[in-house]
């Protein structure tokens, strides 16, 4: 359709979704929590269970970093969901469009429910872990150790709080990054055919002399 290669091919939300920013943004997040997810798949680690050597002095040093590192990436994970909501707005705009325009869009719908709600579960993980971290139990106002048993079970619970967070997101963002692939290419399948079917017009015969494909269904312009 005329006014499908058109709107594709100048759209401000073609330009934010595949102009290099969504395929790479979808990826960004399948990829993003690997680095909190690693710190969390084992546990707190070696805070756990220090080595008898460890004295109380390093133990608390490596119960405030910890705690550190956890504001941090709660911080992260928090900009990174209202990311996520804005990205998951432009593509149910994209979907809106497909759709009207013939475009099977079903399974990128599924995947953008299941990451909305991914979304939703996430948030909330993320707010109980900055309740924990926001209570402090066991640190100071300034991070430091007053309390290590306290102190441990508020690393321990913050950081199965994040990890639950980060788990949920890295498996939606992965099915909505594919799904929405799928469609890219569909659609790019289809500007290539009109183009085309462009090249064989010849002046006079239908073919469009703006430059956007014909599929023999009138455009109703732009």
């Amino acid at each position: 359709m005329k006014i499908l290669a058109r709107w594709w091919s100048s759209t401000i939300l073609r330009k934010t979704l595949l102009g290099g920013v969504a395929a790479g943004t979808i990826f960004a997040w399948a990829i993003a929590f690997a680095p909190a997810a690693t710190v969390y798949a084992q546990g707190p680690g070696p805070t756990t269970t220090p080595a008898p050597q460890v004295n109380q002095a390093q133990q608390y040093q490596r119960l405030k970093a910890l705690f550190e590192k956890e504001k941090g990436i709660a911080s992260n994970l928090d900009s990174r969901l209202e990311k996520g909501r804005d990205l998951a707005t432009k593509i149910q705009q994209l979907i809106d469009w497909a759709r009207q325009h013939g475009f099977d869009v079903s399974r990128l719908q599924a995947a953008l429910d299941q990451f909305k709600g991914a979304l939703s579960k996430a948030q909330g993980d993320l707010d109980d872990a900055k309740a924990v971290l926001t209570l402090h139990r066991g640190f100071d106002d300034n991070g430091n150790v007053i309390d290590r048993s306290a102190a441990l079970d508020t690393v321990k619970k913050a950081g199965q709080d994040l990890k639950d967070a980060v788990q949920v997101l890295r498996g939606a963002a992965q099915d909505l990054r594919s799904e929405f692939q799928t469609l890219h290419n569909q659609i790019q399948s289809q500007r290539s055919q009109g183009k085309q079917t462009q090249g064989n017009d010849t002046p006079g015969s239908g073919g469009s002399s703006n430059g956007t494909p014909s599929s023999g269904t009138q455009g109703t312009g732009t």
